[in-house]
């Protein structure tokens, strides 16, 4: 599906969510008591980030909308901690969820658009685009000139609820949650920020786990930018790099474009956040459920999580996919695969991309019937082929293929026989002979040794690429994912995939 068809139903879809977060709360309470779980500490406090048209400090925020509500509905004192702090680190990003998290960015935005026009972040992030045949890599920087956050006010001891809205909460929940949102804006940080995404193409297959290894959360501190720079120059192999920045905050300086313009920036960032280049970058929102509320909005947040996740993977394996039809002679394609079978794979991907917003409204507009269904993105990359050259047993055909025609070049060029000592004669005179050539020999020998080389590698060829599927599509992304966060689902178990090995190992 083209980027902007993605956006444009993404667009679409922003508007059905609206409708259903305020038409429908019979369906909302359906669906909270049909899917009854604990509540998840980690959604008492979440950082996210400030918005372009700017929120106070203790304002209602709608987070499944993320956007501001109308009224301030708690009772609060604001305090501030002064003083500079920084903050650099450099990730691989092995997917674009991992971008999301990187930016501080719910996945649900990739479904309906939510608070695109809202976050500059947002509208940076629907422009970058990431392919599982190059290396990805983020460098954030941060530095923060402090923070201003609620306390309670003397009187009451502990944060609380004004108390029109404590009535308001008791006797409309709906009402309370149109005026206040299901969170508040808890705390403020200022100063500057700066993501870099760092695109090194053409990495041979053999030195992507090193340069991985060597970089990957490596680098800390204020000159991580510099550090990663130098590292990914030395260990890797590419001379082709794309840098694309996301900054907010300083002044203004020019976007980075080279890997030395980002190191720069990054290393002034301290400078340019100092005095009016300051400004609000990030907000800590707290559900009202922290002061003892029950404005419950885990379902929607839910769905859209879980359907935004599910559409930013398939929207990478798409874009894989799309590639692979493009560059066919650069790759190698598996057991039953063809140009044909990998654009019917491309065709289901862009069907269930069309599918999801529609899936997902159903769910937030009749929760009592939601049923919701993911489809993971391995179940299309078992389809997807791998690169020339990305495997052990493809790299050493290769090799000794290139190895065999320098080798054959040498050999035509080599006389076959050479004249041999002389061979004694009568009467003083010396007969010549030819003898087999020794550097023809060794040629010949070596020729061979090919070539059985080759057929050993033929015969274990099917296996082997079958398993660099597995390896590259599967395993690799599952063991990143459930690294990453085992809540993740895509941290498939090992019986899902004995159940992927099973299809893509099957004759």
């Amino acid at each position: 599906m083209p980027a902007r068809n993605q956006i444009a139903w993404g667009l679409a879809f922003i508007a059905l969510v609206a409708v259903s977060l305020i038409v429908f709360p019979a369906f909302r309470k359906s669906y909270e008591r049909s899917h009854k779980k604990p509540p998840n500490p980690r959604m008492f406090k979440s950082d996210v980030s400030f918005p372009n048209g700017g929120v106070l400090l203790g304002n209602g925020w709608d987070s499944v909308r993320s956007s501001a509500a109308p009224a301030i509905c708690v009772d609060f004192e604001e305090a501030e901690i002064t003083g500079q702090s920084s903050y650099a680190q450099v990730d691989y990003l092995r997917d674009r969820a991992a971008l999301d998290k990187a930016l501080n960015l719910d996945a649900s935005l990739h479904v309906g658009g939510i608070g695109s026009s809202l976050n500059a972040k947002a509208n940076y992030v629907q422009k970058i685009h990431l392919s599982s045949d190059s290396l990805h890599f983020t460098v954030e920087a941060k530095v923060e000139n402090g923070v201003k956050y609620v306390v309670a006010q003397k009187k009451f001891g502990v944060l609380q609820l004004k108390n029109n809205f404590k009535k308001m909460l008791k006797k409309d929940p709906e009402e309370f949650r149109k005026e206040c949102g299901d969170t508040f804006v808890s705390n403020i940080h200022s100063g500057a920020e700066l993501y870099g995404i760092i695109t090194a193409s053409d990495v041979s297959s053999d030195k992507q786990d090193s340069v991985i290894a060597s970089i990957d959360g490596s680098w800390k501190g204020a000159e991580a930018a510099v550090s990663m720079a130098t590292s990914l120059r030395e260990k890797s192999d590419s001379s082709k790099y794309k840098v694309e920045v996301y900054q907010f905050g300083g002044e203004g300086q020019a976007v980075a474009l080279s890997l030395d313009e980002l190191q720069k920036a990054a290393t002034n960032l301290r400078a340019t956040a100092m005095g009016r280049g300051a400004k609000p970058i990030q907000m800590e929102i707290t559900r009202y459920e922290y002061l003892g509320g029950s404005v419950d909005s885990t379902w929607g947040l839910q769905i859209l999580n879980h359907y935004g996740e599910e559409y930013s993977r398939l929207s990478v394996a798409e874009q894989d996919a799309t590639t692979a039809l493009r560059n066919v002679g650069a790759y190698t394609f598996g057991p039953q695969m063809n140009e044909p079978a990998l654009q019917k794979t491309v065709d289901q991907i862009d069907e269930r991309l069309r599918e999801i917003p529609d899936e997902c409204r159903h769910c937030l507009e009749n929760a009592a019937e939601c049923k919701e269904h993911h489809l993971q993105d391995y179940d299309f990359r078992i389809h997807i082929p791998v690169r020339h050259g990305s495997f052990h047993n493809d790299k050493a055909r290769l090799d000794t293929e290139e190895h065999r025609s320098g080798l054959s070049n040498q050999l035509a060029a080599t006389q076959q026989r050479v004249v041999c000592n002389p061979s004694g004669g009568g009467s003083g005179f010396q007969a010549l002979s030819q003898c087999t050539n020794p550097a023809y020999s060794n040629l010949q020998t070596a020729i061979n040794i090919d070539d059985a080389e080759l057929s050993n590698l033929k015969t274990q060829y099917d296996q082997a690429l079958r398993g660099a599927i597995l390896d590259q599509q599967v395993t690799a992304l599952k063991q990143a994912r459930c690294t990453a966060d085992v809540s993740d689902y895509g941290c498939i178990d090992y019986v899902e995939v004995g159940k992927l090995e099973k299809a893509i190992m099957a004759p």
